[in-house]
């Protein structure tokens, strides 16, 4: 029983992780194109 529920959770973790990294990836690219695109700010 606890070994299926922390099955269940490892799974559901690993799965939102890889959700917030592509999240992630997505944002960074769209601010930095929206930066580059934009030549009077500063680019870090």
């Amino acid at each position: 029983m606890l070994n299926t529920i922390v099955i269940h959770s490892l799974a559901a973790y690993s799965f939102l992780y890889l959700a917030l990294k592509q999240l992630y990836r997505a944002l960074r690219w769209t601010l930095r194109c929206h930066f580059l695109s934009t030549a009077h700010l500063p680019v870090t």
